[in-house]
């Protein structure tokens, strides 16, 4: 299940997806939108690089981008690392009608 590109290296493996998958997935959606290109250009488990293609707009977000996209699922953050760290980069929610 999954779109290809967004699809952790250890689904690729043929491992049963995790939290962790969902991370990674989540990061490479973020690295996407960020840098406006896929971080990895290859579909194989084989040539998956460890590392995504160099960052060029990430700024302060290159850390936490770089952690959620680690090969290992066991070095990514866990849900509540990532909101922490991510959430100061969040936009501000401006909607008044919103409690």
């Amino acid at each position: 299940m999954g779109t290809r590109f967004y699809r952790a290296p250890e689904q690729l493996e043929g491992k049963p997806a995790t939290s962790a998958s969902d991370l990674w997935a989540l990061g490479a959606t973020l690295f996407h939108a960020v840098e406006g290109e896929r971080p990895f250009t290859t579909l194989s488990m084989a040539t998956l690089p460890h590392s995504p293609r160099q960052f060029r707009h990430a700024g302060p977000l290159e850390d936490p981008l770089a952690g959620l996209l680690a090969k290992d699922p066991h070095q990514r953050p866990s849900a509540e690392d990532a909101i922490r760290t991510l959430a100061p980069h969040s936009a501000p929610d401006t909607d008044p009608t919103r409690p």
